[in-house]
């Protein structure tokens, strides 16, 4: 899964940060998150998807636990 996650788009990165691992398209300022995994207190493997919410005019970023 994580190699589809990496081939999608030629820009895609993975970023590790305290427990969880981003996958986004872009760098790190610019850039859009994905996916994100972390892992729980009970070491099971969480899945978010990161989703643009567009109410109106704000361009907010949400993130659906799936």
């Amino acid at each position: 899964m994580l190699m589809k996650i990496l081939s999608f788009d030629p820009q895609m990165q993975e970023f590790s940060n305290r427990g969880s691992i981003k996958y986004e398209n872009g760098t790190a300022k610019s850039g859009k998150y994905c996916v994100e995994l972390i892992l729980s207190k009970t070491y099971s493997l969480v899945l978010f998807l990161w989703i643009p919410l567009k109410c109106g005019e704000s361009n907010h970023i949400g993130r659906a636990r799936i």
